[in-house]
């Protein structure tokens, strides 16, 4: 006994010794390629993930004490549920603040409930769990693996990711903002910070849940959001892993039983080998779209002599049905892989560890629950009757795998709707076949059944309360499809794994079919009594598989997409669980088809679909190195992109967080959807007036479809405040929306809901595309309160960033109203040299006659330059404001072919140009004047850049006419005697010299009033 309990130690400290030695080399490597400071935040989530498991341990141990590995990884999505759940009710509830000591309180609080269930289930029941059998030294071990391949996971994840950290891209924005608006509330529901005044109106729970663990880690948002995304990553492999490999061990455990070897081998490779396989499953492969277009195709197009071969990038994997080819029927069928690596922090991938943690315990609670035919034999009464055994319904409704899976369920009411249906079904569809085999096919079962529906959906209601009270339905309907996917695009998306499914299906129903009759039972009730354990869940899950593929052939739930992507989210959110459950059930059969003696069929029908699937693995490669390779490791600060993209924002964003309060509302310019536009509200969790135009369309719906009017309104009522002349105006629109704080940046002056096709004169590039540009009132905006400088214009900004921090007490007394009038255009036309006189274009063309163009209002619209033979040389084209100023200008050559574009154009309150970029066809800089006026509103200085070489220009004045000085960047000095007319108004002419010597005459020729 004594030799036994010493070996036993010795196992345990190897174990550990073993654990300790790989984590620390696993550390050093990473603080070498990653840096200390940030691979110290990774060590900080970790063990914070790790004491949760702990903690959290007896509640993982009620569930999963027939798992070999006691669900250590389970109860890490447990303690983060239950915990984060209770501080979420009890905040919506207005009984506790979010803050970092409350999530401590909210982990205690629920550890000692856990404690509590643990000691009574323990007490009142009769399979009770002992503490020397659930730890034994195999057990132990297991669960010690588990930590040591989540720990590898996790950190390789967190290095990968550091390749491509940015919270920017596809809807990265929505999640980061959705973490810093929850992460600035005190209560739920928190501040949609893209609608001010409004909570958030969607599945906001499992960003959340993310916001949780960041507040409990004590990281900043920036990291928390990457460290989510891999941490689910690594659940991704883990927890599959662990399904798989108990999947596998009570197959074999029960093959003994029956005493027959059905397997061949040791169960701790074979279950290692499943857990494998079903973790690579989940959160490494692909589906067959991969090794069909990456390499079978494109040969196929080459030997029938395509010249368009088909190039392979890994979102095609998604985007197949009714993109290739093209069709009127646009669909989405993503897939954990493609999700992780995309790395987005939706409401579907986050759900996906409490997805995989339903079905553990659907599958813990049918290895507890089921009996054996071989265990649990009919008996009858002297009349002939099959007696039910005696079980009661009470203790099967108090069943901590009843009460877990409902809370689960429950909770997807909040993190993501779609989920709560799928998984209600697959439960009851378990307990239902269950309770059949358990009771003897009686009435009871089917009561049973009822009553732990009811429990379910009473549960769910209840932890779902405090949402479903504020929020509005998203939805419109149900609709019956019109548009159908074709066979063997199913095929190609769902093949591989729906076949081995429907292969396994007919292989089990033929195995019983073949046993001689017993005139005691039917076909039916021998299927359910022999089949084995892991061979019923595998089955529950993949034939729930097929039907989530088929629904959305037949039905769609209605929402804002409408025409060609009328079913694209509801086949997105339905094949997304399917590919879960596919994975997992196509793992097992897989394994047993291979591995367990079923005959030589069977084998070869196993090994071709281990080929196919393993060819599917290579998505994740093509993915990885699509995505993340190429670059250099960067930081895992999801924020971090911004000191590079958008340096004045970075500055403007800091110094709000720095110095706004978190109730306060700062205006900045709305934007389409999956665009730059919003950033600020996105990285402060500040407040703003209006967000990304088809989010905030879907959120505001309220299950009707149509664009809410009050969005508009909220747009329109933006562009007035950037835009207005009229400050009585625009204070009552800074009222109507509390705003406290505007912000002014590049964004501000473009109308981030109106892109353009292409450059144009009155449009702005921004962030990848062409807006319609708008002339921001400045001076206006800076007088409403205290002006916080943060960038000048400079290197790619045109713009200078402030911040104004609105005076609400202000009196303005001067209106702010820009003069109108036309202004037109003054160009030098001509130069005069002393070796003769001629005239030149931009283009430097000889010009004979210039000809000028108005438009309705008076105003210069077109200048041609003509040569002696009237031939049209080039010419310009201008646009102006409604007050008559000059926004922007277009030089053409004499064919039509741009040469160079006038473009952000500034003028002061006192309509003085004070700044003019100019550029080339290829966007480029050609020409930026910089200017600024004296007080009796004359030019000063100015400074002038042609291609990045400088010139300054000081003037001075001589009975109020012009003289000026020119240095260029050779500071060499060039002095200009100005000629006027019409008392000062318009310049004639300027005698050019260099030094003391004459050198030319300009000669400057305008249009006749």
């Amino acid at each position: 006994m004594e030799t036994k309990t010493n070996n036993t130690a010795g196992i345990l400290i190897a174990q550990t010794a073993k654990m300790a030695v790989l984590i620390l080399v696993i550390c050093l490597f990473n603080m070498k390629f990653m840096g200390g400071s940030e691979f110290s935040v990774v060590l900080i989530w970790w063990l914070t993930l790790f004491a949760l498991g702990l903690l959290f341990q007896p509640l993982a141990l009620m569930l999963f004490r027939n798992f070999h590995d006691n669900g250590w990884v389970f109860g890490k999505a447990l303690g983060l549920a239950v915990s984060g759940w209770f501080i979420w009710f009890m905040s919506s509830l207005k009984l506790m603040k979010f803050t970092r000591s409350n999530c401590l309180m909210s982990v205690a609080i629920t550890v000692v409930l856990s404690l509590v269930l643990f000691y009574f289930k323990n007490r009142f029941s009769e399979n009770k769990i002992r503490l020397k059998e659930a730890y034994t030294v195999d057990k132990v071990c297991s669960m010690i693996n588990a930590e040591l391949i989540f720990f590898v996971l996790f950190t390789c994840w967190c290095y990968l990711k550091g390749y491509k950290s940015a919270a920017y891209g596809t809807e990265r924005f929505m999640d980061y903002g959705y973490m810093t608006a929850i992460l600035k509330s005190e209560y739920m529901p928190p501040k949609d910070t893209w609608y001010a005044g409004k909570s958030i109106n969607y599945y906001y729970v499992g960003q959340y849940m993310s916001a949780y663990l960041t507040r409990l880690s004590g990281v900043s948002v920036g990291f928390g959001y990457n460290l989510s995304l891999m941490t689910l990553a690594s659940f991704g492999f883990t927890m599959p892993f662990s399904i798989g490999s108990n999947l596998v061990r009570s197959s074999m455990k029960e093959s003994i039983e029956r005493g027959k070897k059905f397997v061949k081998g040791s169960k701790g490779t074979i279950s290692t080998i499943a857990g494998v396989l079903s973790g690579t499953a989940v959160s490494f492969a692909g589906n067959m779209h991969f090794p069909i277009f990456k390499w079978i195709w494109p040969k196929v197009q080459r030997i029938k002599g395509d010249t368009d071969i088909y190039s392979y990038w890994f979102p095609d994997a998604t985007r197949y049905i009714g993109y290739y080819p093209e069709t009127n029927d646009k669909t989405i069928h993503e897939f954990p892989s493609y999700s992780f690596v995309l790395g987005d922090l939706h409401a579907h991938v986050i759900n996906t560890m409490f997805v995989m943690t339903v079905l553990a315990i659907i599958l813990a609670w049918i290895i507890e629950k089921k009996p054996s035919l071989y265990k649990v034999k009919p008996e009858y009464d002297e009349d002939g009757n099959m007696i039910v055994p005696k079980i009661s319904i009470v203790r099967e409704m108090l069943s901590p795998h009843v009460i877990a899976c409902s809370f689960l369920v429950g909770l997807f009411h909040t993190t993501n709707y779609w989920d709560f249906p799928i998984y209600t079904v697959v439960c009851v569809a378990a307990f239902f076949f269950i309770n059949l085999v358990r009771m003897r096919y009686s009435i009871k079962a089917c009561l049973c059944t009822l009553l732990q529906t009811i429990e379910m959906l009473a549960i769910g209601f209840l932890v779902s309360l405090p949402f479903t009270l504020s929020f509005d339905s998203i939805s419109t309907g149900i609709g019956l499809c019109d548009r159908h996917t074709k066979f063997y695009q199913l095929m190609v998306l769902w093949g591989l794994p729906a076949t081995l499914v429907l292969s396994f299906l007919v292989y089990t129903l033929a195995k019983v079919r073949k046993r001689e009759e017993d005139e005691d039972s039917n076909y039916f009730t021998r299927l359910f009594d022999e089949v084995l354990k892991g061979d019923f869940f595998a089955l529950t899950i993949g034939l729930s598989a097929i039907g989530l593929v088929i629904l959305p052939e037949v039905i769609y739930v209605k929402d804002i997409y409408g025409e060609a992507y009328q079913r694209s989210n509801t086949m997105f959110k339905l094949t997304y669980q399917a590919y879960i459950m596919f994975a997992i059930a196509m793992s097992y059969i897989l394994v047993r088809f291979i591995c367990f003696r079923l005959g030589k069929m069977v084998k070869i029908i196993g090994i071709c679909g281990l080929i196919l699937f393993c060819s599917t693995v290579g998505y994740f490669f093509e993915a990885t190195n699509a995505w993340f390779w190429g670059g250099y490791y960067t930081s895992l600060d999801a924020s971090d992109f911004l000191k590079s993209e958008s340096a004045e924002d970075k500055a403007g964003i800091d110094w709000i967080n720095e110095n706004v309060p978190e109730d306060k509302v700062v205006l900045e310019m709305c934007g389409l959807s999956y665009s730059f536009f919003n950033r600020i509200s996105v990285f402060t969790g500040n407040e703003t007036v209006l967000g990304w135009q088809t989010h905030e369309w879907l959120w505001r719906s309220s299950g009707k479809g149509a664009y809410p009017a009050e969005n508009t309104e909220r747009h329109d009522d933006i562009i007035d405040i950037y835009t207005s002349t009229d400050v009585e105006h625009v204070r009552e629109l800074i009222e109507k929306y509390n705003i406290d704080y505007i912000y002014v940046g590049e964004a501000e002056h473009v109308d981030g809901f109106s892109s353009m096709d292409s450059a144009g004169m009155d449009s702005m590039y921004y962030h990848g595309s062409y807006y319609k540009k708008i002339v921001t009132n400045d001076a206006l905006l800076k007088s409403l309160g205290d002006v916080h400088m943060i960038a000048e214009a400079g290197g790619e900004s045109f713009y200078d960033t402030y911040i104004v921090e609105i005076d609400h007490d202000k009196e303005i007394t001067d209106k702010y109203i820009l003069p109108t009038g036309n202004l037109k255009i003054s160009r030098p036309q001509a130069i005069v040299y002393e070796d003769g006189a001629y005239t030149k274009d931009f283009l430097g063309n000889v010009v004979k006659t210039v000809q000028y163009e108005y438009d309705e209002e008076g105003n210069v619209s077109d200048v041609k330059y003509f040569d002696a033979e009237d031939k049209l040389l080039s010419y310009s084209q201008f646009m102006y404001d409604i007050d008559g100023r000059i926004i922007s200008g277009v030089d053409f050559d004499g064919a039509g072919n741009r040469y160079s574009f006038w473009n952000y154009i500034e003028y002061d309150n006192y309509n003085r140009c004070t700044k003019a970029y100019c550029f080339k066809d290829d966007d480029s800089y050609w020409y930026t004047k910089l200017s600024e006026y004296d007080g009796n509103g004359l030019i000063s200085e100015s400074y002038s850049y042609y291609d990045e070489h400088a010139v300054y220009v000081g003037y001075d004045y001589v009975d109020g006419f012009k003289t000026y000085e020119t240095i260029n960047d050779d500071r060499e000095s060039d002095i200009c005697y100005i000629e006027y007319i019409n008392d000062g108004e318009k310049i004639v002419g300027a005698d050019m010299t260099v030094g003391t010597d004459m050198v030319g005459k300009l000669v400057f020729y305008y249009p006749m009033e």
